[in-house]
C-alpha cells in the first residue's frame, strides 16, 4: 500500500516521540493529532488540527506504545487528491480538508470545513540543483503542508 503523506526535504527531517492512544491503529504516513488526554490518534476528515504525519505504524497499540511523528509546522508532505481532476495550479494557497482511514489519506481538495492542510505546488517539484522546475507526476501529486498545526504559535 502506498504511503498517504510522504515528507520531503532538502534537509534534516524532524521526528518527535508521542504516546500513543490504547487500541489506535496508524500508518505509515498517516495524518495524526494529540487527544484530549495527550495521546496520539489517526486523524480524520473532521479533525480541526493535527499535530503531524506518522514516521512509524502501530497495529492495536498496548498501552505505554510510543511513535515517530514528523511534527515540524513548515514541514512539507507529498500527498495524492482524491480528485485528479481538480489538480490545478488555481489550487496553490488554498487551503483543505483530509480524506480517508489509515493507510489512505488524500488531500479533498472539494472540502474546506476545516482547511487542515494548505496546497503548496502542483505539477512540478523544484530541484534545489537545478535551475528551473520539471513536470511531477504528471500533477497527480500535490505539495502540502500542515495549515492547522497543534502546537505552531
Amino acid at each position: 500500500m502506498a504511503q498517504s503523506f510522504l515528507p520531503v526535504s532538502s534537509g534534516t527531517l524532524r521526528v518527535n516521540a508521542y504516546p500513543v492512544k490504547t487500541g489506535e491503529t496508524i500508518a505509515v504516513g498517516d495524518p495524526v493529532r494529540v487527544d484530549l488526554d495527550g495521546l496520539l490518534v489517526c486523524a480524520s476528515a473532521a479533525s480541526a488540527s493535527l499535530v503531524g504525519i506518522a514516521a512509524e505504524a502501530c497495529t492495536s497499540a498496548a498501552a505505554g506504545t510510543i511513535l515517530g511523528v514528523y511534527d515540524d509546522p513548515k514541514q512539507v508532505y507529498k500527498c495524492k487528491a482524491d480528485n485528479i481532476d481538480q489538480v490545478l495550479q488555481a489550487e496553490v494557497g488554498d487551503t483543505c480538508d483530509i480524506v480517508g482511514s489509515t493507510g489512505a489519506f488524500l488531500a479533498n481538495l472539494d472540502a474546506t470545513s476545516t482547511n487542515v492542510i494548505k496546497v503548496r505546488r502542483i505539477g512540478s517539484f523544484e530541484d534545489p540543483l537545478l535551475t528551473g522546475t520539471f513536470p511531477f507526476n504528471a500533477g497527480t501529486e500535490l505539495f502540502v503542508e500542515i495549515a492547522l498545526h497543534q502546537f505552531a504559535s
